[in-house]
């Protein structure tokens, strides 16, 4: 039995016979019409109106669609925008009496908050998502998340939050995203996110902190990706990622990072993605990769890097796994033959914008992998010194289209 351009209405019992020359039988079918559900029903009723809220109620639509309701999806107008944006999320199967303890998701973006108090938000044991970006908060108190034991998403952006002081997340054992970009925070105190074991993303972006350190790290050893760029760090501590063993990714671009030692990168044996570009790096140890051996990602533009590439020896020989090696915008002027040996699985090397002059003889014999190299110098002396180039460009002329 096939219906077709159904409706809601279509739903019921239908009873279907089969007949033949023996004679006749019937069943009876329910059939049930799936459709999204219809609007709430109103009035809707605004009581206990302050400050800091309001209490709302309305009543269940007619028809659920079909299926039981998931979840009520709560909005608020922009008055400088005259948009509507989500504010929170209520869950069906709550009562009157405890539907703001349900709340799964609360948006407080743009309200000129400035302070939350301690426990303001300890009841919302159920909540899973928090935005208080946009507002005016200069503090975190201790207990101003205590009870948000089920909170997986936290934003905390463009604020004016200048220290975080330890334990200040301890009870957020499941949180697993945090964003603070954009505050004043210049002070992360012991411990400041202790507590934190589930989490896997930290944003700090656009802030004015100074040093990494494994006492503001402790204890953040499911953290896959920390994001710290556009600050002022230019000190990196020895055993800084003790903690935090298992990053992928660290953006540390943007800040004032004047070399990279042998021990800078240690305790990163997982890391794969590393975004230095932008800082003040003239100096890099021979070794300063050794421990880092998976990244596939590299990007040291926009640095002061000559003496690397023009001197050293295989300084990126232990990255037999990276794809991609940004080095535009240095102070590169010669390359030497062995700076990209043990790179043989790269795909991508960028030396735009460094003036080069000249290229040692088999430069670029390492890179047996290479599939779009990035040079727009007009400075290339081109002699006779440069014949094992135009063999070396016949010799991947596959690729040579894809090159600058």
């Amino acid at each position: 039995m096939m219906l077709s351009d159904t409706s809601r209405v279509n739903s019921g019992k239908y009873t279907v016979t089969a007949v033949n020359d023996s004679g006749k039988d019937e069943a009876d079918v329910e059939v049930t019409i799936l459709d999204k559900p219809g609007k709430p029903e109103g009035p809707l009723e605004v009581s206990d109106v302050h400050k800091e809220g309001c209490k709302l109620k309305w009543k269940k639509p007619k028809d659920d669609g079909g299926l039981p309701l998931t979840a009520y999806v709560l909005e608020k107008q922009d008055l400088t925008t005259g948009r509507w944006v989500p504010c929170g999320t209520v869950d069906p199967s709550a009562t009157e009496h405890d539907s703001a303890l349900r709340l799964r998701s609360l948006n407080l973006n743009y309200n000129a908050i400035e302070i939350v108090a301690s426990n303001a938000l300890s009841q919302l044991r159920h909540l899973t998502e928090l935005k208080i970006n946009g507002n005016r908060l200069k503090t975190l108190e201790q207990e101003t998340f205590s009870g948000l034991r089920s909170l997986r998403r936290l934003q905390i952006t463009d604020n004016h939050i200048e220290v975080i002081n330890g334990l200040t997340f301890r009870n957020l054992h499941h949180l697993k995203h945090l964003k603070m970009r954009n505050n004043r925070i210049h002070t992360l105190m012991d411990g400041a996110f202790h507590g934190c074991v589930s989490l896997i993303s930290l944003d700090l972006d656009l802030n004015g902190i100074s040093t990494i350190s494994k006492r503001w790290l402790f204890n953040l050893t499911n953290l896959s990706q920390l994001s710290v760029s556009e600050n002022r760090i230019g000190d990196i501590e020895m055993d800084a990622w003790e903690f935090v063993q298992h990053l992928e990714n660290l953006d540390l671009s943007g800040n004032r990072l004047v070399s990279i030692g042998r021990m800078t990168l240690m305790g990163l044996p997982d890391l794969k993605r590393l975004n230095l570009r932008g800082n003040s790096l003239s100096s890099i140890d021979e070794a300063a990769f050794h421990t880092t051996q998976r990244l596939t990602i590299l990007d040291l533009s926009a640095n002061e890097i000559s003496w690397t590439i023009e001197d050293q020896s295989a300084p990126f020989g232990a990255l037999r796994h990276l794809k991609s090696l940004h080095l535009a915008s240095n102070c590169i002027k010669s390359v030497n033959c062995k700076a990209f040996i043990g790179l043989n699985s790269l795909h991508v090397l960028d030396l735009r914008d460094n003036g080069i002059t000249s290229f040692q003889e088999d430069a670029l014999e390492p890179l047996q992998s290479l599939r779009e190299l990035h040079l727009n110098t007009t400075s290339l002396l081109c002699d006779c010194h440069l014949q094992w180039l135009n063999i070396w460009m016949g010799k991947y002329a596959t690729y040579s289209s894809k090159n600058q």
